[in-house]
């Protein structure tokens, strides 16, 4: 991602992974937090605690269950949603060029950025 962007959120996710089971927040808080601190500067908090809900209830059980096991294709994945979602098209293409596993990012970013299915 940004080179000094990434090192604070493995610092952040090392403090949080830190922690005793019981005192961690939930998966959506943590997943929450590490977006705010990675996108801080380009989208506001409220933004991202509107919008990343939204993507999390479409994720399986087991997605969710994958971003608590510091998968780096999740955080990547809610970053890039939010910046398409509201419409930084050029930092998401600047973002994507620099990640790893970009295949994978971009199918689910085409499965979760189309209208649910009812």
């Amino acid at each position: 991602l940004y080179p000094g962007r990434m090192m604070v959120y493995q610092l952040l996710a090392g403090r949080v992974y830190a922690q005793p089971q019981r005192l961690r927040p939930g998966p959506l808080n943590r997943a929450l937090h590490l977006t705010v601190m990675t996108l801080s500067g380009i989208l506001s908090a409220p933004v991202i605690y509107r919008l990343l809900p939204i993507l999390w209830r479409r994720l399986s059980k087991a997605e969710k269950a994958a971003c608590d096991r510091r998968h780096p294709h999740y955080p990547l994945l809610f970053c890039l949603y939010l910046l398409m979602r509201t419409g930084h098209m050029d930092k998401a293409r600047e973002m994507i060029a620099h990640a790893p596993g970009k295949r994978r990012i971009i199918r689910a970013l085409r499965r979760y950025m189309q209208p649910k299915k009812e």
